[in-house]
């Protein structure tokens, strides 16, 4: 029997603008120029898929604030900041 693990319910719009125009420096983030680059210098091509499942999954740490059911999912919280980073979770996009 596996565990069920924690979902946690956010808003896609809040979570994407938090990550990308709250952070000019993180939208940086996104040049995958090096692995494009050794892609097509092995396969001749380059196939992506950005999810907000995969960012929100390599993340650090994130604002409390922007999980709606936080107090019943009940995170690793410091500093008012929720660290992902070796949490096993799932997500309910709003």
């Amino acid at each position: 029997m596996t565990e069920k693990l924690p979902v946690w319910k956010i808003y896609r719009s809040h979570f994407i603008s938090w990550r990308y125009e709250g952070c000019s420096d993180d939208i940086e983030d996104l040049d995958f120029s090096s692995e494009i680059i050794e892609s097509l210098k092995k396969y001749g091509k380059y196939e992506f898929t950005l999810t907000a499942d995969n960012i929100i999954h390599e993340l650090g740490y994130m604002p409390c604030d922007l999980i709606e059911n936080l107090e019943e999912v009940s995170p690793e919280i410091e500093d008012d900041e929720v660290f992902p980073v070796g949490e096993e979770f799932e997500v309910e996009w709003l």
